[in-house]
């Protein structure tokens, strides 16, 4: 949501494929697992439903954006110009940060805990996680995670980027954690897509093992942007 409130700032819609894009790179074993069958369209529906409006690009009906729910979809331009600061016109820039935790931290937060047990994690260069009985007292220098800090289920809805990171921040402020060492990276979203991601990003993620191209269509595809 935060991303879709700052590109909305410059009266933009944070497109949808830029995002879909970079989250398959930065966590290519969790993507498909929490897609499951959907289309990625389809899953930010789902996530964010009642917190933004999808809206379609009317001059590029491939191309998918959001704004917030409080905004009316019939004010909405995409690639709409706006005065810069020199006095010449340019296409507002599209937020493009992304923040990935350390592994160990992000499974710590998206896999449930049984009943009857908390988790530990001792941070550090090293971050250490375990499982124990509630009635056990964990080891000097060592935090408890709750069953209530933690993904609820394995069910995707549960573990999603926002859920977890969203758990994650919490459980920091909660207990004063700074949480900078444990951020690993920054991911720069393009402010162009290629026909290429956009044409993956309409297949079915249950299609995409069937699809074969020639590379020297793929890079035709790649190479023109949109």
């Amino acid at each position: 949501m935060e991303l879709v409130q700052q590109s909305w700032t410059a009266r933009q819609p944070y497109l949808l494929a830029p995002l879909g894009i970079a989250l398959r790179k930065e966590f290519p074993n969790d993507y498909y697992t929490e897609l499951g069958s959907r289309k990625f369209k389809a899953y930010v529906q789902a996530e964010l439903a009642g917190d933004v409006h999808l809206i379609q690009n009317p001059s590029k009906p491939i191309e998918w954006g959001l704004v917030p729910a409080t905004v009316d979809p019939s004010t909405v331009r995409f690639g709409e110009r706006r005065a810069s600061s020199e006095g010449a016109s340019s296409v507002a820039p599209a937020p493009h940060t992304l923040v990935r935790y350390a592994s160990e931290l992000w499974n710590a937060f998206s896999s449930p805990i049984e009943v009857g047990f908390v988790r530990i994690i001792k941070l550090g260069e090293v971050i250490h996680v375990q499982d124990i009985a509630e009635n056990v007292n964990p080891p000097n220098g060592h935090r408890v995670i709750s069953r209530d800090d933690a993904a609820k289920s394995s069910d995707p809805s549960d573990r999603s980027y926002p859920v977890v990171s969203g758990k994650i921040e919490d459980w920091a402020r909660k207990n004063n954690i700074d949480l900078a060492p444990y951020k690993t990276t920054r991911v720069r979203l393009p402010t162009q897509r290629s026909v290429l991601d956009a044409f993956l990003d309409s297949i079915p993620v249950g299609d995409l093992s069937s699809i074969s191209l020639p590379m020297h269509i793929v890079k035709a595809l790649n190479d023109k942007k949109i």
